[in-house]
């Protein structure tokens, strides 16, 4: 192994630190070695641990282990271990989410006008943003001149300007161009974890408008950020509004990160109308809608790409085994285990893969990414244009199947 080299004067420093407490450590980061190497191999969901000779790789990772002198570096040697096995939803380290405290406009600034000038003019205010919401809104065109008063210029950097700004009050500045008198309007900028989800409201909101307009309005659209209860009960919601004098529906799954609740959805597609029912002298619906059940009863067209994954792969083939309807767009990832997660003696997170998921014929489907029956590239910067190619096959390929 190659040592690294620093400059003079610039070797790292290690804290010292008592023998008692050294001891402490090692004992820690055997114990932890050990519990990690033992769950693989009594759990693992291929009892063959691909072919592995587990004890020879636990005697390789050990030194690796005596060497460790702070918990990243134990999970860093632990995972080389693991990596070992080639399966997804695999590892051990510490789990968590960063909520910054950064602040977000709510804004899409034109690229161009960045790259060339680095003047922010808007392009789009995001839906249901600190912006959009201001009874004042910027219009698309205006420039960003000012935040708190400074100036923007050739070389400001607004992400500094707005650096730990979320939930204070911040007053910007807004002019028809870059040289005019500005207004002043004051807003609270939200954080990260906000933003995320009004950008992702907003990509699906596009995604909604594009597909009623290149269907003339003939067929709705849902996406399926996750399979959790939450994305559950939101499906229910989207179909509700998007079923309605629709003739079908473009169901999509990309970028869906997995979860548990694949089937429950997959329900749902597969119900038909049994029963009418309705009020005097008013139209009929399906009678499981007066139980507070659904039935979707239209057809539909999926969509996946790469970055479909895990639960959503297990959507994805049980929509094709079932004969739910075509699959268009790219195959999902190939990561398809049930997993067990175990609290280690540090805090961190051992993943273990537990349960394997196979189709009827005996095929696993982790490795292995679920095939479309179209399969269409979306360029890199396609949605820019104006443009998801994805969509366009999905749309033309439902309309085919209602003739």
């Amino acid at each position: 192994m190659m040592q690294r080299k620093f400059p003079a004067g610039n070797e790292p420093q290690r804290i010292a630190v008592s023998a008692e407490i050294n001891v402490d450590f090692a004992q820690e980061r055997e114990q932890i070695f050990g519990e990690a190497w033992r769950m693989l191999r009594d759990n693992f969901y291929d009892q063959t641990l691909r072919g592995l000779d587990w004890d020879a790789e636990r005697e390789r990772i050990a030194p690796l282990i005596r060497g460790a002198q702070t918990g990243e570096e134990l999970h860093s040697a632990i995972n080389l271990m693991l990596g070992e096995l080639r399966a997804s939803h695999l590892g051990i380290g510490f789990s968590g989410t960063f909520y910054g405290d950064d602040g977000y406009l709510g804004v899409h600034f034109d690229p161009l006008e960045q790259l060339d000038h680095n003047r922010y003019k808007i392009s789009a205010l995001v839906t249901d943003g600190p912006l959009a919401l201001h009874s004042e809104a910027p219009h698309v065109g205006e420039y960003l001149v000012s935040v708190n008063g400074i100036s923007l210029g050739a070389t400001s950097n607004l992400d500094m300007l707005l650096h730990r700004s979320a939930g204070r009050r911040v007053r910007l500045g807004w002019a028809a161009t870059p040289d005019a008198e500005p207004r002043v309007l004051a807003i609270r900028p939200i954080d990260n974890q906000e933003y995320a989800k009004l950008r992702y409201r907003d990509w699906v909101l596009w995604n909604e408008h594009y597909v009623h307009r290149i269907s003339a309005g003939r067929l709705g659209y849902v996406h399926i950020e996750a399979m959790s209860q939450e994305t559950y009960q939101q499906l229910l919601a989207d179909l509700d509004a998007e079923t309605h004098n629709k003739d079908g529906v473009v169901v999509d799954v990309r970028y869906n990160s997995g979860g548990h609740t694949a089937t429950f959805m997959i329900d749902v597609l597969m119900r038909r109308l049994a029963l009418r029912s309705g009020f005097r002298d008013k139209a009929s619906l399906d009678a499981s809608h007066m139980a507070g059940n659904r039935v979707l009863n239209k057809p539909t067209v999926l969509v996946t790409n790469e970055h479909s994954v895990s639960n959503a792969e297990i959507f994805a083939e049980s929509y094709r085994q079932l004969g739910l309807g075509k699959i268009v767009g790219k195959p999902t990832a190939g990561a398809v285990i049930w997993t067990i997660k175990m609290r280690m003696l540090d805090g961190s997170m051992l993943h273990v893969p537990r349960f394997y998921v196979v189709t009827p014929d005996g095929e696993d489907l982790e490795g292995k990414g679920r095939s479309v029956d179209i399969e269409i590239e979306q360029p890199l910067g396609e949605r820019a244009a104006g443009r998801d190619r994805q969509l366009d096959v999905a749309v033309t390929t439902l309309r085919e199947m209602l003739g």
